[in-house]
């Protein structure tokens, strides 16, 4: 692009950046996809990126250290999630209520979390919290009004609110471990 004078050599970097994102978020989805359609699961997968995705970008939470460990762990929870959703009917709606208000506590207390290779401008972070609390509020009241009429997809968002909840607890354990290990060094 820059040999064909399409964008100036100084934002060379920038476009690479995007691509690489772009082509990140293209892995989720055929990942997604695949697991989806190997699990005969394909709307429930589909449902849960867009409520896991929605909601992870503004709570944060723990990140692996590169991109294959990322796409391995996030294969293995998107397939323990599916399998969990193919079980909704031994959800009762206590046990649901249950743990909206836990996911809704969890994001409240701890989001936004910061990420080692992305730490937050303390704007950014009244940014994320009020959003992640939005979020989090509009996706318990979609759970809460569909799981009369269908619990598989209130269980699907569920489940991604119970991920992001885990990667949020995920990344205070790794804090605290840290903060140990480094007080045990002194």
């Amino acid at each position: 692009m820059v040999n064909n004078g399409m964008i100036d050599k100084e934002d060379a970097e920038l476009y690479c950046f995007g691509f690489d994102t772009l082509k990140i978020y293209l892995y989720a989805i055929v990942i997604t996809l695949g697991i989806g359609f190997v699990m005969h699961s394909v709307v429930e997968s589909i449902v849960f990126l867009i409520a896991f995705k929605l909601l992870r970008t503004t709570a944060g939470g723990y990140h692996t250290s590169n991109y294959l460990r990322c796409f391995c762990a996030s294969s293995v929870l998107l397939t323990v999630a599916l399998e969990i959703i193919k079980y909704n009917k031994y959800f009762s709606l206590w046990v649901i209520l249950l743990i909206v208000f836990i996911n809704i506590l969890m994001v409240f207390l701890l989001a936004p979390l910061p990420d080692d290779n992305k730490p937050l401008s303390p704007k950014e972070r009244v940014y994320h919290k009020k959003k992640s609390r939005i979020v989090v509020i509009l996706e318990s009241v979609f759970i809460l009004v569909t799981v009369f009429c269908n619990k598989t997809m209130a269980v699907t968002v569920l489940m991604a609110q119970v991920s992001v909840t885990l990667l949020l607890l995920s990344w205070v354990i790794k804090r605290k471990l840290q903060l140990n290990k480094k007080e045990i060094q002194v």
